[in-house]
């Protein structure tokens, strides 16, 4: 993914989520304390980088958010923070992969259980009203 230092914070945050599946947070400089204004340009919350060329972000799936975290920090000269679908921070030992799954609604099987379980009422409850629409029938 290239990026322009004159490109507004939100246009970045937009384009990321396009590129890579997933909600990011800019921070001004090195300092969580301070989230970038999304009408912030890229160039204005960076530290220690040259200004006049364009970023260039190499992520894959296989990196973990933490190391990701540090090389687009690296890269673009600003903090930043990989976000859950809630808007909570990722853990840093979650993969890129595995938080865009998050994204796309495939998170944990831990929600599985409870899908059958809801299925099955409706179910269940389709055959009594057969079996008391057969009962009604001759009245009918």
């Amino acid at each position: 993914m290239r990026v322009s230092p004159t490109t507004k914070v939100s246009t970045f945050k937009r384009r990321f989520r396009e590129e890579f599946g997933v909600d990011i947070k800019c921070h001004k400089g090195n300092s969580l304390g301070h989230i970038a204004d999304d009408d912030d340009k890229l160039h204005e919350i960076c530290t220690k980088q040259d200004h006049d060329r364009d970023f260039k972000l190499d992520l894959h799936g296989n990196h973990k958010v933490g190391s990701a975290e540090k090389d687009i920090a690296e890269s673009l000269g600003f903090k930043v923070q990989l976000l859950m679908p809630d808007g909570s921070n990722a853990k840093n030992s979650m993969t890129l992969s595995e938080l865009r799954k998050e994204f796309e609604g495939g998170g944990k099987p831990a929600a599985s259980p409870a899908r059958p379980s809801s299925a099955a009422k409706p179910a269940k409850a389709g055959k009594s009203g057969c079996l008391i629409g057969m009962i009604l029938a001759p009245f009918i």
